[in-house]
């Protein structure tokens, strides 16, 4: 059992690392694109991309208190901002 797991480690290793690179390919692709828009157009694509995150949370944010929506709010802030 043990040989087996040791011989499967480097395969893991391997495809963690395959969806790690296209995870982070995908993000710096839609860092770039967001980057992009926000050169040519300006504050406009900012709050519309504001807008678009609050629109996609809306039923969860609904749902909550103002102490939930708080929370929810920190999660994000520290998921994606920091």
């Amino acid at each position: 059992m043990l040989g087996m797991l040791l011989l499967l480690l480097p395969l893991l290793l391997l495809l963690m690392m395959l969806l790690l690179m296209l995870l982070l390919e995908s993000l710096l692709f839609l860092f770039l694109r967001i980057m992009d828009c926000f050169l040519s157009d300006g504050l406009e694509v900012i709050f519309r991309l504001a807008l678009a995150l609050l629109l996609m949370g809306k039923h969860e944010l609904l749902v909550q208190d103002m102490e939930g929506v708080i929370r929810v709010s920190t999660v994000f802030n520290l998921l994606y901002l920091s």
